[in-house]
């Protein structure tokens, strides 16, 4: 099982990707489950309830999404 993760940022709506963002998911960085946490802490606030930068297991995208 995939135990990566990918950082989807609602303030880009876009993927995280090393040296920017991406709409394409097949292109989005992947990191481990403490990187993409301390990731998006650093680079997040909350506006209206909602985090501007979450991090989702990669396996999880994989139930809505094939060939990821």
């Amino acid at each position: 099982m995939d135990e990566s993760y990918l950082i989807w940022s609602n303030e880009k709506q876009a993927w995280w990707r090393p040296g920017g963002h991406t709409i394409e998911i097949k292109k989005a960085g992947r990191y481990s489950r403490d990187d993409a946490i301390r990731l998006s802490i650093a680079a997040s606030s909350i506006k209206d309830g909602i985090p501007e930068e979450m991090p989702i297991r990669a396996a999880d995208m994989q139930a809505w999404l094939k060939d990821i």
